[in-house]
């Protein structure tokens, strides 16, 4: 199962989010992933499928992670903008954002 989830990892590293419906599995990405990483995922489908599901957290939907993990860059750079156009109400939201409903783990604050 490891050799899975390591092909797992490098495609969400290529900005891959898994879809599960049943007992099909979609890979969707803003550009297209190497042909031998589809191929393997392919090939794996059924590891695959096991892999995600048992990476889904009981009290926690598979959709919402791959939320989270698309959202967090974004929702940086929100803050970085903000805070340095002075925007205060900007800002805290965007650390609203990471810090209460993305869960983001690092998040540097700045000392006043």
């Amino acid at each position: 199962m490891r050799d899975v989830e390591l092909l797992i990892r490098r495609a969400r590293d290529m900005g891959a989010c898994f879809v599960l419906e049943e007992d099909k599995v979609k890979v969707r990405a803003q550009n297209r992933l190497p042909d031998d990483l589809i191929a393997e995922l392919c090939k794996l489908k059924p590891q695959v499928i096991s892999v995600l599901k048992q990476q889904c957290k009981s009290d926690d939907c598979w959709a919402l992670e791959e939320w989270r993990k698309s959202s967090i860059p974004s929702w940086k750079r929100i803050l970085a903008e903000s805070r340095a156009q002075g925007d205060k109400k900007r800002e805290e939201y965007a650390l609203w954002m990471l810090q209460e409903v993305l869960k983001a783990d690092e998040i540097q604050e700045e000392c006043e």
